[in-house]
């Protein structure tokens, strides 16, 4: 399959126009959830210092786990993403006592996922510490749908949500540098 240049362009466009938009909310919703939890900005900065030597890279994300998990935590918070794309029934079900027919569009509402008091108590708290470990270690990260559900939602990350974390994560630990 073949595609004609009009509509590479437009793919193109739009995938850096998602990624983009995505990114400077996420990092707005950033900046007010710092501004309001000093503490959060004391701890990433101590992080930063203890693993980097100048401006933190992609590449020491593993090394910095408070770090990433308050970028998950703000993509958790923020709602970016409320709805999340169309999806067809594949067959017959009944959920809550609907029946729900096959061929039915469903488009799911990650905002009550993400504020489910049963797998984020205290739900409206901001707090990265809720994916950190006993032993310092990033996890649950996989629970927070701030994009889409399902095949290439959750399961896989699509390439505007991956340039999204990473340029989130990038510009978020260099703003922490930058404003202390």
């Amino acid at each position: 399959m073949y595609f004609k240049e009009t509509q590479v362009y437009h793919h193109i466009s739009e995938m850096f126009a998602a990624g983009t938009d995505t990114t400077a909310t996420a990092l707005r919703w950033a900046l007010l959830y710092l501004i309001h939890n000093p503490e959060v900005q004391e701890t990433m900065l101590t992080e930063i210092t203890q693993v980097t030597e100048g401006l933190p890279l992609i590449a020491d994300r593993d090394n910095m786990p408070y770090c990433a998990a308050v970028v998950t935590e703000v993509l958790r918070m923020s709602n970016i993403a409320p709805l999340s794309l169309p999806h067809v029934a594949s067959q017959d079900f009944t959920v809550a006592g609907y029946f729900i027919p096959k061929n039915t569009t469903l488009i799911p509402c990650l905002s009550s996922y993400t504020r489910d008091m049963d797998m984020f108590p205290n739900p409206d708290k901001f707090d990265p510490g809720r994916y950190i470990d006993s032993n310092g270690h990033l996890t649950g990260q996989d629970r927070v749908l701030a994009f889409s559900l399902g095949k290439n939602g959750a399961e896989t990350l699509c390439l505007p949500l991956t340039y999204s974390l990473n340029d989130s994560f990038d510009t978020l630990l260099t703003v922490c540098l930058i404003t202390v």
